[in-house]
């Protein structure tokens, strides 16, 4: 895998549509999933938020949230399903991510 080049998720564009179009077009990259947040992985449909395809490998999960408690456990429910990385967004230009201080907006 080449670390150096990676796809960034792009709000209401980056589903496992995307990725597996990006997949096709080159197999090292590194991608994203979309940003799911902390609290949405800990009270929802776990699979659901969190399954993937293998054939999106290399693939990181990008978590949203505030609050330290909240990212820690959505972290380790996260580790049960074989990503490469765990992600926390820190700059996502949205006025929803915004409004509800994700990360280090």
């Amino acid at each position: 895998m080449n670390k150096s080049v990676s796809v960034a998720p792009m709000m209401d564009c980056t589903d496992k549509h995307d990725r597996y179009f990006l997949r096709l077009i080159s197999k090292n990259v590194m991608l994203y999933t979309e940003m799911i947040v902390a609290n949405a992985i800990i009270r929802g449909d776990k699979d659901f938020l969190l399954k993937f395809n293998l054939l999106e490998k290399p693939l990181a999960l990008q978590i949203g949230g505030s609050v330290p408690k909240e990212l820690a456990e959505a972290v380790r429910i996260a580790e049960n399903y074989d990503y490469d990385e765990i992600n926390l967004n820190l700059g996502c230009p949205s006025k929803k991510v915004q409004k509800n201080k994700f990360g280090a907006c």
